[in-house]
């Protein structure tokens, strides 16, 4: 069963027991049928807070490292204002509620959701919450599960801006 419509990863997830409910992953406004079934998320969490498995690690595949937040005192680059935690996931791509932008690739690993008339949703570090317009090609037309690595259109600025907002490089 795919992640984004297994309730026993959600309940299995160490923020579940805090919140215990199932309404805190999903985005209302999230429609789309994916096989034939709703997901029950559309959230997904910056691989950059305190992973399990880094992206350093195992995905990045890049010369350098980029900064991981293991504690809050740790968000002092971008600053609390500028970390998003939380972003709306494209329901085509959402797969395991790790969502990667890599501040050294000049790809779109994971894409966001634009279901808000082209925007979707994020949450920061210090509590604060935007809505990103997205004007992405690549963020508003994907329709299926993308390939890793999707080129950005570099006439606009989308993915700088969420690299700007995700971490940095050490």
């Amino acid at each position: 069963m795919p992640s984004r419509t297994n309730t026993a990863m959600l309940r299995g997830g160490l923020l579940y027991a805090y919140v215990n409910s199932f309404g805190v992953y999903k985005c209302p406004a999230d429609k789309t049928l994916i096989g034939g079934a709703v997901s029950d998320r559309s959230m997904s969490m910056n691989c950059w807070m305190n992973p399990i498995d880094s992206w350093n690690d195992y995905g990045g595949g890049h010369p350098g490292k980029v900064r991981e937040f293991r504690k809050q005192t740790d968000i002092t680059n971008p600053g609390p204002a500028r970390a998003f935690v939380f972003i709306d996931e494209k329901p085509w791509c959402i797969d395991d509620g790790f969502f990667v932008c890599d501040p050294l690739k000049s790809v779109w690993i994971n894409i966001p959701a634009s279901y808000h008339n082209g925007a979707g949703g994020l949450s920061f570090a210090d509590g604060h919450a935007e809505i990103k317009k997205w004007k992405d090609s690549q963020v508003l037309w994907c329709s299926a599960t993308p390939p890793q690595g999707v080129e950005q259109d570099a006439n606009n600025g989308n993915l700088l801006w969420l690299q700007d907002r995700s971490s940095s490089a050490l």
